[in-house]
């Protein structure tokens, strides 16, 4: 289980999108704890990950802790990049961001069935308020 979501990941750092989705069970679940967005299906997975990362082109994270369990992964993630987009109504260009997240992985039959992630929404919305001039 471990060695599949860690060639999982390296194939999100690596933006090799055919790859990834080779990951995922059709039926994937991806939640943003506390944040109301939840995508569910493979293809939504997929455009909703192409989106986000379209805004964070030089996005990188670095895995700080893995543990496993009976039917899942959780991994801790340090992740460095610059945002470009439009965030609450403003316009951000080249924002540094740095954010700390924890993602749970849960599989079936050796695919990713569902990922919950949780992450540090306060700095997030700090760090692009600090942007605006």
């Amino acid at each position: 289980m471990e060695a599949l979501v860690l060639e999982f990941l390296s194939a999100e750092n690596a933006r090799d999108w055919a790859k990834w989705t080779s990951f995922l069970a059709n039926d994937v679940t991806y939640i943003v704890v506390g944040s109301g967005n939840v995508v569910r299906g493979k293809n939504n997975y997929v455009t909703h990950m192409q989106t986000v990362y379209a805004e964070l082109p030089d996005w990188r994270f670095v895995i700080e802790t893995i543990a496993t369990g009976a039917d899942a992964v959780i991994v801790e993630f340090l992740g460095r990049g610059h945002f470009t987009g439009v965030h609450e109504g403003r316009t951000c260009t080249a924002v540094p961001l740095e954010l700390s997240a924890v993602c749970v992985f849960r599989l079936r039959d050796n695919k990713i069935a569902s990922v919950r992630e949780y992450f540090d929404r306060v700095s997030y919305e700090r760090q692009l308020a600090s942007s605006v001039r």
